[in-house]
């Protein structure tokens, strides 16, 4: 009867203590992003582990930085430019990186002459000041060498952007995803001359926690890290991708390609192009630094981030990086970089000088290290000097040769090149140039 009692007694203790223990607050991990699908390789590998982690979604970038600085979120992954705005006496930790930008943000116009971004020298543009979006303007501008003539900034309020644009007083605007999209396909006629998917990531998303951040918190940011990078081996086919993130997350496949236009790394990328030193930021988030320093939006030096490589050695070595398939805004032949080169070929010849090479070879790689997917057009021009049908099939032949080099030191398939002879440009040496045109091309599954 006795040991009735106490089995009795010592079964009810447990289901109590059982009880209490499962009552109990379990620990929860809050990542704050601008972007519901920054982490959607992990829905792939294990969805559960969004039981104990919460992704806080914030509209705008300044309200993440706020959340951040205030405590409402443990960690935040948000742009590089972004992250370089955060106030000094924030006190963080950049960890990683989970992604970069592949196609969300873009160049959106209404104007059908504008055919490529060199079309946009000497015009007007609208960008939200402070944003990815102008950072990728700022970006691209040096890339192409040249500056806009007028350039109209918006606060945090990209409807006023999408006005200036219809009410034809810029001929172009720079826009980030969901907006990009939205603008695309509820603006009849707006056509995106150039994205972030036509260019090497010059966005990439950051991860940064608190330092002080408890253990059992650490642990499980280290395993969502950890899923996430054995769900980017998962990412083979895109639409299917897209259809199983958004199933999971109970959103529309359209609503899922908007904010899935990232290349998700894995941890030999992240490895290759981590923070190398714990006295400074990684060079994207010090480029964003420059970047904004000249803009006035930073005044002072910072050193607010240290580096803790805990998460960018965990997980396995997964290959090559994922990124989506058609890539975005591909269907129309774009022209996406141009260069007029004073190639002195002798007088009367088609033959590239030692100096010519070097000069090619400099180009290639500007164009290897910045831009995707593309196809070369030149153009070959010729001083006044002979006749003009000798002067055109001498341009033609001059072109020739700089094309198949540039080919050749490019790697591209011969469909990808084209060239034509352009004839007399006028008198003197300095006409026997060449234009170097880089397209943007339709990119296909073989």
């Amino acid at each position: 009867m006795k040991k009735a009692i106490w089995l009795t007694l010592f079964i009810s203790v447990f289901i109590f203590i059982t009880a209490v223990a499962d009552a109990s607050p379990k620990t929860r991990l809050i990542i704050g992003s601008t972007n519901p699908l920054i982490t959607g390789p992990a829905y792939l590998e294990d969805p559960s582990i969004f039981d104990v982690i919460d992704i806080k979604v914030f509209e705008s970038h300044s309200d993440l930085r706020q959340a951040f600085a205030g405590g409402e979120v443990d960690c935040i992954i948000d742009f590089q430019t972004d992250l370089a705005l955060l106030n000094d006496n924030v006190d963080c930790r950049a960890l990683t990186f989970f992604a970069a930008s592949y196609g969300d943000v873009g160049i959106v116009t209404l104007d059908k002459s504008l055919s490529g971004v060199p079309d946009l020298i000497g015009r007007s543009i609208g960008v939200e000041a402070g944003s990815a979006a102008e950072y990728f303007l700022e970006w691209i501008s040096d890339l192409q060498e040249f500056q806009p003539d007028d350039i109209h900034l918006s606060y945090r309020n990209n409807k006023q952007l999408s006005w200036l644009l219809q009410n034809g007083i810029v001929d172009a605007i720079v826009l980030e995803e969901p907006w990009l999209t939205n603008t695309v396909s509820g603006i009849s006629g707006v056509r995106v001359i150039c994205s972030t998917a036509n260019y090497r990531p010059v966005l990439f998303y950051v991860l940064v926690t608190n330092p002080k951040m408890p253990n059992k918190q650490k642990q499980l940011l280290e395993d969502l890290y950890v899923t996430y990078l054995n769900g980017t081996d998962l990412v083979k086919d895109w639409p299917q991708y897209l259809n199983n993130v958004a199933k999971a997350m109970s959103i529309s496949p359209q609503e899922a390609y908007k904010y899935s236009k990232l290349t998700f790394f894995n941890t030999a990328s992240v490895i290759s192009h981590g923070f190398q030193s714990q006295d400074q930021f990684s060079s994207f988030v010090e480029a964003a630094l420059l970047t904004w320093k000249s803009k006035n939006y930073i005044l002072i030096d910072s050193n607010w981030i240290i580096v803790d490589k805990m998460l960018v050695n965990a997980g396995k070595d997964l290959g090559e990086t994922v990124a989506p398939f058609p890539r975005p805004w591909s269907g129309e032949s774009l022209e996406i970089m141009r260069r007029v080169k004073p190639i002195q070929f002798d007088l009367g010849q088609a033959i590239l000088t030692p100096e010519d090479k070097r000069m090619l070879d400099s180009l290639a790689l500007e164009i290897r290290s910045n831009c995707v997917d593309f196809a070369i057009e030149i153009e070959g021009y010729t001083d006044d000097i002979g006749t003009e049908d000798f002067n055109r099939k001498l341009s033609e032949s001059r072109a020739q040769v700089v094309a198949l080099y540039l080919a050749d030191k490019l790697d591209l398939d011969p469909a990808r090149v084209n060239w034509k002879g352009m004839g007399i440009a006028g008198k003197g040496a300095e006409n026997r140039k060449t234009v170097i045109r880089v397209i943007q091309t339709l990119v296909s599954q073989s």
